[in-house]
């Protein structure tokens, strides 16, 4: 039977966008491992939650359900206003043994379980049932964090706030058109086919985070393993302290170790032409036939940095990053 009060810190935060539709629901799976509040001595089930719009004597009404193994635990509806019934913002987010839904930044459902597991990794499926409708916009924000607020000194420098709120994630900040900055950790934007590539170079490099085994010191000790890295260096160990993070911290080590994997391959592209498709994160895509020896070059690059030039009427594209699959 199942033990009682075994919550462990997680969150889950998903939006997006509904065009109501009578008849049809939005459902988010989860693996997550629930006990329903006021219920002890149970196997821990499977949770849902159930999204869905009914028309009750001309009012438009969103309910919400907590559903367990396709059984409803809770139920209830929000009156949704006229100017409000074309599209529906929806938030479900999950922050321990805590649920919550908005609509349209409103608060209008919450639920507390009795416990709670959250499995690593936790994964997430959104499924429609009923008549076909339309939801766009899915974001699962992978910077999420639990806490509904970060509060910063307000004499802090900007450098200093911005790690106060992103924390121990292994986060990668790219500059962005109009002076702006993307903050990710995985995310990549789109693949370019390169053209008139001029020079290519591969560069290998010791990498000081490179690890095949890492400690990771969190709200627990675990362990995170990359067999490539030993596949290619052999077996290196290095300490993570991830001691702020409750939840993904083993994850976070894993991208450590991965991206030092990827920056141990430098590589670097040369075009002919100016080319103003390439942005930071995008993938460029080599396949190419070296001059002389017939060597055939096929390359995934990570773009990170790109540097255009053009003097006395001879153009260039420079592109430089690291290899995509370590």
């Amino acid at each position: 039977m199942a033990q009682l009060g075994f919550a462990e810190f997680g969150n889950v935060d998903v939006m997006f966008t509904l065009t109501p539709n009578t008849g049809t629901s939005v459902e988010l799976i989860t693996n997550a491992k629930v006990v329903p509040a006021y219920f002890t001595n149970l196997l821990p089930n499977i949770l849902s939650v159930d999204i869905s719009t009914e028309e009750i004597s001309g009012s438009i009404y969103l309910y919400t359900q907590t559903v367990y193994n396709g059984e409803t635990y809770d139920k209830c509806k929000y009156e949704i206003s006229e100017v409000a019934t074309n599209e529906l913002n929806i938030r479900i987010f999950m922050y321990d043994e805590y649920l919550t839904v908005y609509c349209n930044d409103i608060l209008v459902y919450s639920y507390a379980f009795h416990s709670i597991e959250y499995t690593d990794p936790i994964t997430l499926t959104l499924k429609i049932k009923g008549d076909t409708t339309t939801i766009s916009d899915i974001c699962w924000r992978e910077l999420s964090d639990s806490r509904e607020a970060v509060y910063v000194d307000y004499e802090a420098t900007t450098e200093n706030a911005i790690q106060s709120i992103i924390q121990q994630r292994p986060i990668e900040i790219n500059p962005e058109v109009g002076r702006g900055m993307s903050f990710t950790w995985d995310a990549t934007k789109d693949e370019i086919q390169a053209s008139y590539i001029k020079t290519f170079s591969d560069g290998e490099q010791d990498n000081s985070q490179l690890s095949s085994d890492g400690i990771v010191y969190y709200a627990n000790v675990g362990v995170s393993i990359n067999e490539q890295v030993a596949k290619e260096v052999g077996f290196i160990t290095r300490m993570y302290r991830l001691s702020e993070l409750t939840v993904g911290a083993l994850t976070a080590a894993g991208k450590y170790q991965t991206s030092a994997l990827q920056k141990r391959h430098s590589l670097s592209s040369e075009a002919s032409r100016i080319d103003p498709r390439i942005e930071s994160r995008d993938i460029l895509i080599l396949d190419l036939i070296a001059t002389g020896t017939n060597r055939h070059i096929e390359e995934r690059i990570i773009v990170e940095d790109v540097y255009i030039s053009l003097q006395d009427g001879s153009c260039r594209t420079t592109v430089s990053g690291r290899k995509e699959n370590g």
